[in-house]
């Protein structure tokens, strides 16, 4: 049941207008303005990297119990700037191995919704 339901919600999705590959194109365009693109894929996956453990930090900050040092609080962004950062990161990755993020995106997730998910 839930499987067509998924395949259902995932053809209408399909047919909609989709802006990821503008996205790319853009971030690409951007990264190249900004001398930042043609980096190594090594190099693309190390920047992602550091972008998650600023996210981490952003997080603990605004919504940890965890101690912080408030001396460095404003080192930490905000959690929807370090999520846009590696998004940007992420897409910069995809450009450097060739990977058409929206096309990979539609058949990693037809394979998905062919998958048994349980708890």
């Amino acid at each position: 049941m839930d499987n067509n339901r998924q395949a259902l919600i995932f053809a209408e999705f399909k047919n909609k207008s989709h802006i990821l590959s503008d996205l790319q194109a853009y971030v690409k365009t951007m990264l190249e303005l900004r001398h930042l693109a043609g980096n190594a894929p090594e190099l693309e996956m190390l920047m992602l990297t550091e972008e998650v453990g600023e996210l981490a930090k952003a997080i603990r900050k605004d919504h940890s119990i965890l101690k912080t040092d408030k001396a460095k609080l404003a080192n930490y962004g905000k959690s929807s700037s370090e999520i846009v950062d590696i998004l940007i990161v992420l897409i910069g990755l995809c450009n450097s191995l060739n990977i058409d993020l929206e096309r990979a995106f539609l058949e990693k997730e037809s394979q998905n919704i062919a998958r048994q998910w349980t708890k």
